[in-house]
């Protein structure tokens, strides 16, 4: 399942392969809704830097993702997932969490 903040749960009919990558579920879903996104690869690492209106503004906000919750450490491309996972994309404001430290 994919949700996006602000939004609330979207419903889908997707199905995957457990060998496809959050990205790769990601961008099907993304397709298959009619929502623009925008990824850039930089050493072989893919960055979202844009879904919908909202992207990365000079490394201040941009989007994350969660599967089943968790935060991972690698990029989407690198991080599987699986037939039950639940995917959420987060749009962030970064210099927001600095100065709450």
């Amino acid at each position: 399942m994919v949700y996006f903040i602000d939004r609330g749960p979207i419903p889908r009919k997707l199905d995957w392969e457990n060998s496809e990558s959050v990205y790769d579920v990601s961008k099907d879903f993304f397709k298959s809704n009619h929502i623009k996104y925008l990824a850039d690869s930089t050493d072989g690492t893919t960055y979202v830097n844009r879904i919908g209106d909202l992207g990365d503004t000079d490394g201040n906000r941009g989007w994350v993702y969660t599967v089943d919750g968790q935060q991972p450490l690698q990029s989407a491309d690198e991080t599987p997932a699986n037939d039950k996972s639940v995917i959420q994309w987060v749009y962030t404001d970064y210099s927001q969490d600095s100065q709450n430290k």
